[in-house]
């Protein structure tokens, strides 16, 4: 295995770290008082994304098509950004009852896992939280974002597990 391919592994590891690190710290917050502190948010997302820009350095320093490129470099860009946006909308369309933190935890996966994956991972996490809003008992604020974080987690596995199947 070529060395460039383990510096590689072992950012997207630290990336996973990292994210459910910092994911783990705003789930708690968001179910405890439903406010997560900007400044965690912000710091996870700045580090997703320089994260991926390291892994793209790492791997364009032997990479001879862009393919990659755009894998590593323009699929989690366009994710923060649909992610940032689609969220944003809703927040403000709903009158602002979702959350600014949550349209930055959209933010943060969409950059970390890439667009599409994004989206499948926002739908999981929809899915997930419409169960718990039929299931639960008190009339309180339904904390999303334990629901992208995990959702984002398990499209992370799915993707690496889609790259060491192919790359086999």
């Amino acid at each position: 295995m070529e060395p460039h391919f383990i510096i590689c592994a072992i950012l997207e590891l630290l990336q996973l770290i990292v994210f459910v690190y910092c994911g783990i710290r705003a789930s708690i917050d968001d179910i405890r008082t439903q406010t997560v502190p900007r400044r965690l948010s912000i710091t996870c997302l700045v580090l997703v994304l320089l994260i991926n820009t390291a892994i793209l350095v790492v791997y364009y320093y032997d990479i001879s098509s862009s393919s990659y490129f755009q894998e590593k470099f323009w699929e989690p860009s366009r994710g923060a950004f649909i992610a940032f946006v689609l969220f944003e909308a809703v927040r403000l369309i709903s009158n602002k009852q979702l959350g600014f933190a949550d349209v930055l935890w959209a933010a943060i996966g969409g950059g970390m896992i890439g667009a599409i994956w994004w989206l499948s991972g926002a739908f999981l996490a929809c899915v997930a939280g419409l169960m718990y809003f039929i299931t639960r008992k008190e009339e309180k604020p339904i904390p999303f974002i334990p629901f992208l974080c995990g959702a984002t987690v398990f499209m992370w596995m799915l993707k690496v597990l889609r790259f060491v199947i192919i790359h086999w």
